[in-house]
């Protein structure tokens, strides 16, 4: 099944794969066959298939603006498919493959229930924190933190701080010095 893409209607369809047709007129061939769905490319920079969209016919008319517009192919999918009645942000890859945009592996989410995702699938490291609180007297360790919540509630404001006590051993701040193990 297929759908105009929000957006360009009357210029482009989707279908629950993720595959692009261009269905505009200017664009048909002449013995009116249907085009192949167009060509997608990989972001490299993040890994998600993308697609250039039109708005103008820059290669028809001479002097046109170039009116293009990258979007990811998971986005559009879900865009055309999948309710968001609660406006969630983010598309999930259920499968954590980034190139199957199929509907089906597919889901709206939060920021948190994305990251959480990926941690409990391995498509991320969740980095173990261990930050000690030392008396700067008697370098006895007095507590152990196990998380950055935990770090924070001890009274930095931010990570930038905590990293100018790991760079410098002897570097007090609150009273006490600050060390990864």
């Amino acid at each position: 099944m297929r759908t105009s893409i929000q957006g360009f209607e009357d210029m482009y369809e989707i279908d629950e794969n993720g595959n692009i047709y261009n269905i505009s007129s200017f664009r048909k061939p002449k013995d009116g066959s249907e085009r192949p769905p167009l060509k997608v490319s990989k972001n490299s920079s993040v890994g998600y298939m993308k697609v250039n969209l039109s708005k103008s016919r820059k290669n028809r008319i001479p002097g046109a603006r170039r009116d293009e517009h990258k979007r990811f192919i998971h986005r559009l999918v879900a865009q055309a498919f999948i309710p968001n009645p609660l406006g969630k942000p983010e598309v999930n890859h259920i499968d954590g493959v980034k190139s199957n945009n199929h509907v089906s592996n597919l889901e709206w989410v939060t920021c948190s229930e994305n990251i959480r995702h990926a941690i409990d699938t391995g498509l991320i490291q969740h980095e173990k924190v261990e930050i000690h609180k030392i008396d700067p007297f008697t370098n006895q360790i007095l507590e152990i933190f196990l998380s950055w919540r935990d770090v924070k509630s001890a009274g930095f404001k931010s990570n930038s701080m905590l990293s100018k006590c790991f760079a410098d051993k002897n570097k007090i701040y609150k009273g006490f010095k600050w060390m990864k193990p």
